[in-house]
């Protein structure tokens, strides 16, 4: 009976298997990564609309907008924070933030406000752009 020998040809199978395991991880932490980044900037939009819809109810109260946003719902990730800012007679805001993914659809670059680094979404008010100024 010959004996079978179990030199270097038994391991290409395990380090094949290995090197494939290692790639696939790497696609799905990718995508989990990504997918995380999303859902965050899905939170993101949902607040600024959410607060966008209470600056309009103050203005049909009071016949302006706020200056200053008390009580401003925390970004989903804590070391950056949501803007807010508005003209001074009132007549106009800006609600701004910072998107994770820079391939959003909504993405604006260049725009002039502080969320802790530059912000790159924003709502506004009816009468007023996205990158608009406020007392011009």
């Amino acid at each position: 009976m010959k004996k079978v020998s179990q030199g270097a040809n038994s391991n290409p199978p395990i380090l094949l298997v290995l090197l494939v395991m290692g790639i696939v991880s790497f696609f799905a932490l990718s995508y989990i990564r990504e997918l995380q980044a999303k859902t965050r900037d899905e939170k993101r939009k949902s607040d600024l609309s959410q607060i966008q819809k209470e600056l309009e109810i103050y203005h049909s109260t009071h016949g302006k907008y706020p200056g200053v946003i008390e009580k401003m719902p925390s970004d989903p990730v804590h070391q950056l924070k949501y803007s807010y800012r508005s003209s001074k007679d009132g007549s106009k805001y800006q609600l701004f933030a910072k998107l994770e993914n820079k391939k959003d659809p909504e993405v604006v670059l260049g725009l002039d406000s502080d969320c802790g680094v530059a912000c790159n979404y924003g709502l506004t008010s009816a009468n007023l752009e996205v990158g608009g100024k406020l007392d011009e």
